[in-house]
């Protein structure tokens, strides 16, 4: 998700009013079906200081609810190869796609007029074979020659990847009284795609460069509204999140570069997995003066985040030219040592493990941190003329390690 010509970690999204980003990368967290979305707003890059977290726009999903009506609705999508023209960059054998994508939603009440549900879930089974850059499928034969001498796995022109999920919510609405009232959702996904295609951005991927993903994402939000008077308004929230995402390499082996032309085997620049637990506590109070609506408010985020970052081991070879990696004369053939090590462990040529055991832990990374956000805003109305005007304040404090040069 990206607006206004930023980069997709540019912008924030929301559900419901709360932040629906993992700090890991900067993406998006699992977001709800297109079935259990009520609504959405854009805010363009000039947002008013009640958001903060982001360099321009925002996006706030707002979820369906239950009504005092039993309402729902069943669908499907589907799509397959004899439907669809072949890729250009897959041969005429390797051209599968098959795609099933199927949900269910249901809304009503528990108790008219007092508490509602609204349900959703969503599930996907995907076989799709990945396309194959033209210089692969050219030079595919002396590729696989060279590779076999070095003692690597071969090359495939027909690598199918899937991508399943299944995708569940479920959101209460109770009404306490006249003046209070609360939401709360659940949401979850799980998901796996297998040889998903890597994500070189310095040459060409082959099929040894794919990865296996696995994600587990929840979510639950619980936000009261209190009216505290005829012209007062308090909105609170809470979120408990949590995301896994493995990204492990179909194969162990060293990374192989034909510089910006073709890039196989392990990347140099991808975690093998991550995870994160976020905490989100926010509260904003609305008050109508006259003819003025003043808003302050503050948000707070505890996360806990870990990796695995395996960087460039096993090992990296770099080749000038195709000419170069026909006839095995790489200009790097690198393998990693850690820093202050006295000295490496063997190399294991089986490649069935990329960090060698005793240097696991140096691969392995943690950080616990927080973020605070506090604001203050007036929207003035001056006959048909609107001024809204304000100050918002955001900052993060991180452990010591990273900013006392230690």
């Amino acid at each position: 998700l990206s607006d206004w010509s930023s980069d997709v970690c540019s912008s924030d999204l929301q559900v419901d009013g709360a932040d629906n980003i993992q700090t890991m990368t900067g993406l998006p967290r699992a977001t709800p079906s297109q079935e259990a979305a009520g609504e959405f707003r854009v805010l363009a890059p000039t947002y008013l200081p009640q958001y903060g977290g982001a360099l321009v726009g925002f996006v706030n999903i707002v979820t369906k609810s239950g009504e005092n009506a039993l309402h729902g609705s069943v669908y499907y999508y589907g799509t397959n190869d004899v439907l669809n023209a072949r890729p250009a960059l897959n041969t005429p054998a390797a051209s599968t796609l098959k795609q099933n994508q199927y949900g269910i939603t249901l809304g009503g009440p528990l108790k008219k007029d007092k508490a509602f549900l609204f349900a959703n879930w969503e599930g996907q089974r995907r076989l799709q074979s990945n396309a194959v850059p033209q210089v692969v499928q050219n030079n595919l034969a002396m590729i696989n020659h060279v590779r076999t001498l070095y003692g690597l796995s071969p090359e495939t022109n027909d690598q199918k990847r899937t991508s399943d999920y299944d995708l569940a919510m479920f959101k209460l609405d109770y009404q306490i009284g006249a003046a209070h009232s609360v939401m709360a959702r659940y949401n979850f996904q799980t998901a796996e795609a297998l040889r998903f295609p890597g994500l070189f951005g310095r040459g060409a991927p082959t099929s040894s460069a794919a990865r296996n993903t696995d994600l587990q994402d929840q979510t639950l939000v619980v936000s009261p509204t209190s009216i505290l008077g005829a012209t007062t308004i308090n909105e609170a929230r809470v979120q408990l999140a949590r995301r896994t995402f493995a990204y492990t390499p179909v194969v162990s082996e060293p990374n192989m570069e034909i510089s910006n032309l073709i890039a196989m085997d392990k990347s140099t620049s991808d975690p093998a997995n991550y995870g994160e637990t976020r905490q989100q506590f926010t509260d904003n109070l609305a008050h109508s003066w006259k003819a003025h609506e003043i808003k302050a408010g503050f948000d707070f985020s505890s996360y806990d985040d870990t990796t695995v970052y395996p960087l460039f081991f096993p090992a990296r070879i770099i080749f000038p030219n195709l000419t170069a990696f026909s006839t095995m004369s790489p200009v790097l053939f690198w393998f990693p040592t850690l820093k202050g090590a006295a000295s490496a462990p063997a190399a294991d040529t089986s490649w069935k493990q990329t960090v060698p055991s005793a240097w696991q832990n140096a691969a392995n990374w943690q950080m616990s941190h927080r973020s605070y956000g506090f604001f203050l805003q007036d929207e003035w109305t001056i006959g048909h003329l609107s001024l809204t005007y304000g100050i918002r304040d955001d900052f993060e404090t991180w452990p010591d390690k990273f900013h006392s040069g230690t």
